[in-house]
């Protein structure tokens, strides 16, 4: 091998270094989730031809035999035994990467972005009151601001959402300032408390329909679209409902998911995972007793 290859080749090595080593936790990180969960489907059990029939599938699908750990966890949720679910495993730490390259997944995380981003696209997104960035605060038409700039524009608002852009997922860190509650803004307390990369965005309401299942948190209807043979596909939506009181609808936090059909009705029950032990479903919000299964308006909202 040449100099220059030999050169190129421990290049490329490091290159792709941060990439497998996202990987490698992301699949650490799932062996770890589905075996703390295996008392919840411990009792599911395959007959011989279920077994033999999955191996199949997934040989013939995948070139090889994978764990039915991830598909008896959804069959002991849901009820329902489908040898074709996809693994949490095989979307996270395999499809997801192949369809967003780790650097640019970073880049484009940065929740300093989104309204950028949003703006592009005509999607209306929350207005930033102050950002940030590495130590630099800016104001939502990302002028650069003094920090005496940024408390001024903090000190007209009497409400607002505060949360980190950077390393943060799940609603972790997302706080809720009122100054009706004695929860004063000030752009030194925020630096204490999130470093330096932060965002302070107006407090949206969401409409009557999302607010009557749980008035506390934004209710969301979650999409992901990916490309295949060249179109743009979308994936099945849910909607991710807030439970206990709590200001985010994250999973992780409590929160509640329920499908979506194409109509807009909400199919079946809502179910709470996360990343507790549980599985428990409902048909009526257990805060507030909204029922789950509604008509189509609330997508027209």
């Amino acid at each position: 091998m040449s100099l220059k290859r030999l050169y190129r080749t421990v290049i490329g090595v490091f290159e792709r270094m941060p990439s497998d080593i996202g990987r490698a936790k992301v699949f650490l990180a799932e062996w770890y989730a589905i075996l703390r969960k295996r008392k919840l489907y411990r009792d599911i059990k395959w007959t011989k031809e279920q077994k033999e029939e999955f191996d199949a599938y997934w040989k013939k699908k995948y070139g090889r035999k994978i764990s039915p750990r991830w598909h008896k966890l959804y069959e002991s949720i849901n009820g329902i035994h489908n040898i074709a679910y996809i693994p949490e495993i095989m979307y996270t730490a395999y499809l997801e990467p192949r369809g967003n390259g780790y650097l640019y997944a970073r880049a484009f995380s940065d929740k300093s972005l989104v309204e950028l981003f949003a703006d592009g696209v005509n999607v209306k997104a929350p207005r930033t009151i102050v950002a940030c960035s590495g130590g630099v605060y800016r104001d939502g038409e990302y002028h650069i601001l003094t920090e005496a700039d940024a408390q001024r524009l903090l000190s007209r608002e009497a409400e607002a959402v505060v949360k980190p852009t950077l390393g943060s997922s799940s609603g972790e860190g997302v706080r809720i300032y009122c100054r009706e509650d004695g929860k004063e803004l000030f752009v030194h307390r925020l630096r204490e408390t999130f470093g330096d990369d932060f965002i302070v965005q107006e407090k949206i309401k969401p409409c009557e329909a999302f607010r009557r299942l749980h008035p506390a948190s934004v209710n969301t209807i979650r999409a992901i679209t990916y490309l295949a043979k060249g179109r743009v596909n979308v994936a099945p939506l849910c909607m991710r409902i807030g439970t206990g009181g709590s200001s985010v609808d994250n999973i992780h936090h409590g929160g509640a998911v329920a499908y979506v059909q194409e109509d807009g009705k909400l199919k079946g029950d809502a179910f709470q995972l996360g990343y507790c032990d549980s599985k428990k479903r409902f048909r009526c919000h257990p805060d507030t007793g909204g029922r789950i299964r509604w008509l189509s308006a609330p997508m027209r909202a």
